[in-house]
């Protein structure tokens, strides 16, 4: 929509390319299912902040990073709820627009 700010626009391609990347190649987009988002959504209680961003965790998957991130000496710390709710509401908005378009029967 015209409304939505270009630094939110941006922000919220980047949650979704996280799910895209937790999900893999091979989950097309009419066949993401509820487990997918609720293992996605439980990777990212975990996830170190600015994980995908870190030199340490570079060429790393979602799954490798909070993996990784939890056998650090001192781990970084992990997303906030606030955050988690964010990514969660950009990748159901995401679905929504899929829903509209027919790329995926329900949100």
């Amino acid at each position: 929509p015209n409304n939505i700010r270009p630094e939110s626009f941006t922000q919220s391609r980047r949650d979704v390319q996280h799910f895209v990347d937790f999900v893999g190649p091979r989950v097309r987009p009419g066949k993401i299912e509820k487990r997918h988002v609720r293992e996605w959504k439980e990777l990212l209680a975990e996830f170190p902040v600015k994980g995908a961003e870190t030199k340490a965790f570079a060429g790393m998957s979602p799954i490798e990073i909070a993996a990784a991130n939890k056998r650090l000496t001192t781990p970084k710390s992990t997303l906030s709820r606030q955050t988690v709710r964010r990514y969660m509401s950009s990748l159901g908005g995401f679905c929504r627009w899929m829903v509209k378009n027919d790329y995926l029967a329900s949100n």
